[in-house]
């Protein structure tokens, strides 16, 4: 259950990423730090699911 919540909050936290993404045209340092934070994201839920 609680890997399954995990789940759906690093879905919508992606999504809203998303989102505001395709808002801006973006830089090339914006691009990198929205890509680490993906990364922190997915890399803490699957340590939580462990």
């Amino acid at each position: 259950m609680l890997s399954l919540l995990n789940s759906i909050t690093c879905s919508v936290a992606f999504v809203a990423k998303g989102i505001n993404l395709s808002k801006f045209t973006l830089n090339h340092d914006y691009n990198i730090q929205v890509s680490y934070e993906l990364s922190s994201l997915i890399n803490a839920v699957e340590i939580a699911n462990s």
